[in-house]
């Protein structure tokens, strides 16, 4: 990624990421990260966070407490139209991801968000049921 661009969104903190992110006008995509950068990404999104329209941290074995991270820098983003978490791990802590998905639940009300995608995670019956329940009621 050029420096310039990382620059943007995360300031000067952009040579922490270099490498690991692929950002344009709003979107944001974690390439691959070990588990650390996590608590580093989770600052930089909730510092940018109105900024966000799309993030994808796909394929990166970040787990509950990762993804329970990143929802916390989320809280109150009203931008957000897309957030993929395909093969992120939710649910390695053994409750079928219902932590995760509840704190996800002030973005899946509060954002926009058309797209969300979390294929090849450990869900349970009662994190999908949620999930669903979330998207009823703002549907209406």
């Amino acid at each position: 990624m050029k420096e310039h661009k990382a620059k943007e969104f995360f300031g000067s903190a952009s040579k922490d990421y270099e490498g690991l992110i692929h950002k344009t006008s709003g979107d944001l995509r974690l390439v691959k990260a070990p588990a650390i950068y996590i608590i580093k990404l989770a600052k930089a999104i909730k510092d940018n966070n109105e900024k966000i329209r799309s993030l994808d941290l796909s394929f990166n074995e970040i787990g509950d407490r990762g993804i329970l991270e990143v929802a916390c820098a989320l809280k109150g983003n009203k931008t957000l139209e897309s957030l993929s978490l395909v093969a992120t791990r939710i649910g390695d802590s053994g409750d079928g991801g219902l932590a995760v998905i509840g704190s996800l639940s002030d973005i899946l009300k509060n954002s926009p968000l058309g797209s969300l995608d979390l294929s090849f995670n450990m869900l349970g019956t009662q994190s999908l049921f949620f999930c669903i329940n979330i998207y009823k009621e703002n549907q209406l």
